[in-house]
């Protein structure tokens, strides 16, 4: 045997759980494995057996829930770590690894094999209760997901969702938005137009009238100043300027009336134009205002409670390996993960 290894289970105390993991490579696929990641090829095959190391494993389900954000997801966290002394502590993150369906792992060998010495923690129940409550805080204080979120449209993303996937969801609802605000904003004006126009028709129409007018007093001062000079000649003066009197103030109210009417028609059109400048500043600002709120996403973390960490595995965790020798050099590459 090779220094380190025994071919007996190590005996280990009943309150420890202990979990065989399943032989995921051949072992001409560790070979290949090893070929690959150091870049040479072997030329001689030796010995070689399935060897056993002990760690302490530990897999957790976490539970992740936010009724705001309407996220009820589970992700699961697999930890290896291959040295524990009774006072140690330990680095958690520094001994993340692959997470395995619980109904794979095996609580006995499934065949014959040499395993490698626990180290004095593995062995000392009150040293595994004490990582195991550590473990759970550790989750609880680190482990988080995040969602995107639009405070203005109060809309969440997915867990693990991308920022296109949530941008493509956000702009949508923003074009929703902004076409109902668009369809007020000009819904409003048009009314407003309306109304100005009706009033420019009908000024137009008064103008007209008020030129006929006009013209019709201009004809009847002019007619009147010729009949006043006959009756001048014949002495009639009083009643002759009495009327070319008349005449020539109902020529100028009606030049009063074309002039109020170009001018209120001057401003009616003055301010239909306002209006339409208005109109068109609003609806910019209604798209500017949208654009912004679509580009708006913020990261909302979630983190578990306690009663949401269940530690599905816990224990001395059996990692396989393959004890080769590879021309001529003993070496250990492991037999458990993918190729």
């Amino acid at each position: 045997l090779p220094e380190g290894f025994s071919d007996t289970w190590p005996v280990i105390p009943s309150a420890i759980a202990q979990y065989f993991l399943p032989t995921g490579l051949t072992l001409q696929m560790a070979i290949m494995k090893w070929e690959r990641e150091h870049n040479t090829k072997a030329k001689k095959l030796g010995e070689a057996h399935l060897v056993y190391l002990p760690v302490l494993l530990a897999q957790a389900r976490v539970r992740f829930q936010d009724r705001k954000a309407s996220v009820n997801v589970t992700r699961q966290i697999a930890y290896h770590v291959p040295e524990v002394e009774k006072s140690s502590t330990v680095r958690w993150d520094e001994h993340r690894a692959s997470v395995v369906p619980p109904s794979s792992v095996a609580s006995e060998p499934l065949e014959e094999a040499w395993f490698g010495q626990p180290s004095p923690g593995l062995l000392d129940p009150p040293t595994m209760k004490r990582l195991r409550e550590d473990l759970i805080d550790h989750i609880y204080h680190t482990m988080s997901i995040t969602v995107l979120y639009n405070p203005t449209l109060k809309v969440y993303g997915t867990p693990g969702g991308s920022r296109r996937e949530f941008r493509v969801k956000v702009q949508a609802l923003a074009r929703e938005r902004r076409d109902a605000e668009v369809d007020k904003v000009t819904a409003r004006y048009e009314e407003k137009l309306d109304r100005l126009e009706e009033k420019l028709r009908r000024e137009i129409q008064e103008l007209e009238a008020d030129r006929r007018e006009l013209d019709d007093r201009k004809r009847e001062e002019l007619f009147t100043t010729g009949e006043a000079v006959l009756s001048l000649l014949r002495g009639r003066t009083t009643y002759t300027l009495s009327r070319m009197s008349r005449t020539r103030r109902l020529t100028r109210q009606a030049k009063e009336d074309v002039r109020e009417s170009e001018e209120t028609i001057s401003a009616l059109e003055a301010e239909i134009e306002e209006t339409r400048r208005e109109m068109e500043q609003a609806l910019r600002a209604v798209h500017e205002k949208w654009a912004a709120v679509a580009a708006e996403a913020k990261e909302v973390v979630i983190t578990p409670f306690k009663k949401d960490i269940f530690l599905e595995l816990y224990g001395v965790g059996w990692i396989p390996h393959w004890h080769v020798v590879l021309d001529g050099n003993p070496l250990t590459l492991p037999a458990f993960g993918r190729f």
